[in-house]
Parts: structure tokens; C-alpha cells; sequence
């Protein structure tokens, strides 16, 4: 005896579920807009781990579901909408849960430590484990407050 099996299904949920209607545009341009809508929803939900100054959200959750949803063109068009949202000032991250509402780390927010913070915490870090830090600016450097982003080298320190 010989069982037929069925091919899997192929396509994302929407457009197995509106087939081949006539509004199949607006309806994929609402679940787009609802898509990037759930997600700035789902990263507001955000609760602090014990073990990472990185907390827990939902937003990863949302971002999976929603390729699942639409597929994976309309997934990545429904995140770059939500990146855009944001982008343009809207309030749609997900919030600190260390920091009070509208509390920046530092007033021009471009760095997590200030340079001598982490030029100290490098060199603490090598000479504890026998190495030396070199640091190297990445990105293009301001007059005033130097590049964008800090980066430390380490290699092993040459013992004589």
C-alpha cells in the first residue's frame, strides 16, 4: 500500500490566507503597517536580567513572527517601517530599564564610557591578564570630541 503525502504548504501565512482576492494589496500594505505596529509594541515590554546589563524584550519575538506572517519581503519592509518609525523620533525601542524615562548616559549620548573610563578599564583588564592595550579610533575623527567609537587592541605583553 502506497501513502500519499501531501507537499508542505509554501508562502508566508497572508498570502495563504488572502489567496488571490482582489485587495490582496491592501491587505498586505495593513499587515506591513500592523507588523512594524506589534513589534514597537512588543519592545516595550522589557524586564532586566540579572546577568546582563542587556535586558529581555519581545521585540525579537514579534520580528520572528512576523516573517513567519509575511514572508520575507513584507517581514523585512514591516521592520525597516519600524526602524524608520524610530529613526524619526518616535518612541517605539524598547526603554531602559536602568535609566529613568528620557535619561540619557551622557549628555551627547554618543558613548557608553567616557575615553578615560575606558582607557582605565582596558588597562586594568590587560595588565590583570598579562597584555597590553593599544587604542585606535574608528570612524572619522571630530576636532572636538575625536571619533565615533572606541576600540582597544590588546596583545600580549613582551616580558624581558
Amino acid at each position: 500500500m502506497i501513502a500519499h503525502v501531501s507537499p508542505a504548504p509554501t508562502g508566508s501565512l497572508l498570502s495563504r490566507a488572502i489567496g488571490q482576492s482582489g485587495t490582496r494589496w491592501f491587505v498586505r500594505a495593513a499587515g506591513v503597517v500592523l507588523a512594524a505596529g506589534l513589534t514597537a509594541a512588543a519592545a516595550q515590554f522589557s524586564s532586566p536580567l540579572p546577568f546582563t546589563a542587556v535586558p529581555f524584550t519581545l521585540a525579537p519575538l514579534a520580528v520572528m513572527l512576523t516573517g513567519a506572517a509575511l514572508g520575507s519581503r513584507l517581514g523585512f519592509v514591516s521592520q525597516a517601517l519600524y526602524l524608520l518609525a524610530g529613526a524619526a523620533g518616535l518612541a517605539v525601542f524598547s526603554p531602559s530599564v536602568t535609566l529613568p524615562p528620557g535619561a540619557a548616559r551622557h549628555p551627547d549620548h554618543r558613548f557608553e564610557w567616557t575615553r578615560a573610563q575606558f582607557r582605565a578599564w582596558a588597562d586594568g583588564v590587560a595588565g590583570r591578564y598579562g597584555y597590553q592595550a593599544r587604542f585606535l579610533p574608528v570612524g572619522p575623527e571630530d576636532p572636538r570630541d575625536g571619533p565615533p567609537t572606541q576600540l582597544a587592541a590588546f596583545s600580549k605583553a613582551v616580558t624581558q
